[in-house]
């Protein structure tokens, strides 16, 4: 049976926690800005023509799409404490059981 094989201490060491956290918090901060703007605009088009503001139920989709994409932004960045961004060899044992349960919460958003 072959034994793991060593990293040097540089790959044991580096991680790519600080860009998925990065990622997932402008892609939180952008969407929300894009749904909030579209709103606002619906808002006061409607307003601007003296009608009663109706959003449709694409804008209602939009917001649910929004809470899904923000929950597995969320769990991406929750994921960088178990382990995401560093190499597989550098993340202990203890921690490969609770991967598992963002790969399901994961799968159902």
């Amino acid at each position: 049976m072959e034994s793991t094989p060593e990293l040097p201490a540089t790959h044991m060491q580096s991680t790519r926690r600080p860009e998925i956290v990065a990622v997932a918090a402008v892609g939180i901060a952008i969407s929300s800005i894009a749904v909030i703007l579209r709103f606002y605009a619906r808002y006061q088009a409607h307003s601007a023509a003296r009608i009663s503001v109706r959003f449709w139920w694409d804008d209602w989709a939009l917001l649910v799409t929004l809470l899904f994409s923000h929950g597995f932004l969320a769990l991406n960045i929750a994921w960088t404490n178990y382990g995401l961004g560093k190499h597989i060899l550098a993340v202990p044992f203890s921690h490969c059981n609770q991967p598992f349960s963002f790969f399901y919460a994961g799968g159902h958003l």
